[in-house]
């Protein structure tokens, strides 16, 4: 009888490059330990993982639970990508990472084979959507990690000099709200027109090679074994991210790296990144938090050019020629074959090292010179044609992602204008739908909290409504002066979620918006763009599958579990119910003996509407108390997710019970075996 294999899930939820990167550690674990594990994945951008037959989808019924391991890089940036083995540091490339963490979790060893990642596609996926001999260039990246952009004239720059060479380039990027990619003249433009990720390795793996900072589309290059220039600067150590020889950070059992990559660093060049990476995030403040909490991830050295956005120095130090040189070394050196038939033209000479200056060494690696003007004689460029159009509607990029945001000031933070374009993304549909709880004679709480959110976003923006339990005729006279979509007028108490759920399910005025936004009325608004950072938050994770968003906290069931009770059961008897497991304590995983609810804190929050109705929220059984963490578990069912937002009251605030709030009625949770 054949021994059955141990179950493994790992669990890896960064950003794109993140999951192509950990495809290698999937392949190594199966080559390492042949038909011993079935192993599974939890990642963001599930498409990374199609068609992979290292990967196995476990069935919720059936066969033993697996284990789930969280890895990651995390600790690479305290220790500047030095792995630890007791006293001794060993460099270690990021994809290598991976096996490292895995190793210090499990105890099991799994050595890189090979420094690529492991990215498999059918041969209908692999068919050309492009015709002819192209590179692929990215400008821009990114807000949150502006310190990766380069200079986009000298993008500019670099199309033209290659397009003197006859090389053609073509421009991608995603078109992500939170990404900037300012469009270049005399490309094949894709920005947006990839329809998914598996579409974009087509277009890579069809190309001579890549143009971009340290992002996805170089581990994507690595891949498919592809030539890849890299303006990268000083933020990272070039062993932790470069794929070339010289550094054997993929370990000792790893073949060598075929097509190595042109790896422009500045280590050793400024102050900021003398022998290690900064791990800088943003080059200049793009919104209030980079000038207080988060000053600490700003550049040290920003460069300001007139006709130009900023970039980090060390970015600024990285010439168009340099770039251009590194290109056409491949051709020169035989990597890749000629545009046409070879003339003999010169490259340009670079000094890479001034005096006195030790740059850790990386292969072909050219870092600072003076400016080379490059005049080769014009030269046929191959024509480029896009052979196949996306096969889904994509989206164009708008206008202010064509151009990098302006640096904010302390002396203009109060004269932002409210950037609400953002919420004419779908996924938000332009409006949302504000529903307000008010309770008592409390009219100056009402007020308050009625007055700021009207305050900080367009009334034509929300569809507002209002409830009330135990209402005063002041209040009342209040509500009624208010462009309110309805008012729910209530003398008594009917309590909070039958009121809410009368909001929610109201068949003579329906919920039309995509998403609904909860206060109680003793919140209010403390950062007048809320609006802005709940809808780019909702859009953010919206593909990752959160559709609820409000200041996370848990609730265990265990403790009311003693003497044999079972608040379980209370859950398991709703209607939304679908039988997934609750959560263990410490972590986001399901488990047979689960007691854990993940929840939204009740006075203020977002849920989309599609949430609502196929959750059926509230429950019908709940009156006052108990329904956020309810609520959490019916979205839970539902097979959606909850994020984190509003962190601290960061946004929204309201009192504590010390400071007056939790007023009127209270109960005890309806799955107390005590009530």
């Amino acid at each position: 009888m054949a021994k059955s294999k141990q179950r493994i899930v790992i669990r890896h939820k960064w950003a794109l490059g993140d999951t192509i990167l950990l495809t290698a550690l999937i392949r190594d674990i199966h080559k390492a330990y042949p038909n011993q594990y079935d192993v599974g994945v939890d990642t963001h951008w599930t498409n990374v993982w199609w068609n992979n037959p290292y990967v196995t989808k476990f069935d919720n019924k059936g066969g033993p639970k697996p284990q789930v391991i969280e890895v990651g890089w995390g600790d690479a940036i305290k220790w500047n990508a030095y792995a630890k083995y007791g006293d001794k540091r060993e460099m270690k490339h990021i994809l290598a990472w991976y096996h490292y963490d895995f190793e210090r979790k499990t105890g099991m060893d799994v050595p890189v084979t090979e420094p690529k990642p492991d990215l498999h596609m059918t041969d209908d996926e692999r068919i050309r959507r492009i015709q002819g001999r192209y590179w692929v260039i990215i400008s821009g990246g990114k807000l949150d990690m502006t310190t990766k952009h380069w200079h986009a004239h000298r993008a500019q720059e670099v199309v033209n000099k290659l397009a003197t060479f006859g090389i053609r380039c073509v421009q991608v990027g995603a078109v992500h709200s939170s990404h900037i990619h300012p469009p270049l003249q005399g490309v094949t433009n894709m920005i947006g027109k990839t329809e998914n990720v598996r579409d974009l390795w087509n277009v890579i793996m069809h190309s001579d090679g890549v143009i971009c900072g340290v992002t996805g589309a170089m581990h994507i290059a690595a891949a498919f074994e592809k030539p890849c220039v890299v303006y990268a600067g000083g933020r990272e150590e070039p062993w932790f991210e470069a794929y070339v020889n010289n550094f054997n950070a993929f370990g000792k059992k790893a073949q060598p790296v075929k097509v190595e990559h042109k790896f422009l660093h500045t280590i050793g060049l400024l102050e900021c990144c003398d022998k290690q990476g900064c791990w800088k995030k943003r080059t200049i403040p793009l919104d209030p938090q980079d000038l207080s909490r988060k000053a600490y991830t700003l550049c040290r050295a920003p460069v300001r050019p007139e006709h130009s956005h900023p970039v980090a120095k060390c970015q600024d130090l990285i010439l168009s020629d340099h770039v251009v040189e590194a290109v056409m070394d491949y051709y020169d050196k035989k990597m890749l074959p000629p545009i046409q038939a070879p003339k003999g033209l010169p490259l340009p000479v670079v000094n890479s090292q001034p005096e006195e200056i030790v740059i850790p060494k990386v292969e072909l690696v050219q870092v600072r010179a003076e400016d080379v003007q490059v005049q080769p004689p014009e030269m046929q460029a191959t024509p480029v044609v896009v052979l196949r159009e996306p096969s889904v509607e994509t989206r164009p990029q708008k206008p202010y992602q064509q151009v990098h945001p302006k640096e904010i000031t302390q002396k203009n933070i109060g004269q932002i204008k409210r950037a609400l374009s953002v919420m004419d993304n779908a996924i938000i549909g332009g409006r949302l739908t504000i529903c307000v709880l008010c309770y008592g004679n409390h009219v100056d709480l009402a007020r308050k909290c009625l007055s700021s959110i009207m305050n900080t976003v367009p009334i034509e923006r929300i569809d507002l409504r209002i409830g009330t339990n135990e209402i005063n005729p002041d209040t009342l006279s209040y509500l009624k002066t208010l462009p309110a979509t309805k008012i729910y007028a209530n003398s008594t108490n009917r309590y909070k979620y039958p009121v809410m759920r009368e909001m929610f399910w109201d068949e003579t005025a329906p919920i039309t918006t995509n998403y609904v936004v909860w206060f109680d009325d003793d919140t209010w608004v403390v950062k007048p763009d809320w609006v802005s950072d709940l809808c780019q938050t909702i859009i953010n994770n919206h593909h990752y599958n959160f559709r609820m968003f409000g200041n996370m906290m848990y609730h265990d069931l265990s403790m009311y579990s003693k003497g044999g009770a079972r608040p379980d059961l209370w859950f398991r008897a709703g209607d939304w119910f679908r039988g997934r497991n609750f959560r263990v304590r410490g972590g986001q995983q399901e488990a047979a003996n689960g007691s854990v609810i993940d929840f939204a804190v009740g006075w203020c929050w977002a849920i989309a509407t599609e949430a609502i109705r196929m959750a059926n929220i509230p429950d019908v059984r709940l009156r006052h108390n108990g329904g956020d963490i309810t609520i959490g578990e019916q979205v839970h069912q539902a097979g959606f997710g909850i994020k984190q937002w509003n962190k601290g009251k960061s946004l929204i605030a309201c009192p504590t019970r010390e400071q007056g709030g939790r007023r009127g009625y209270s109960e005890k949770f309806p799955w107390d075996p005590t009530r």
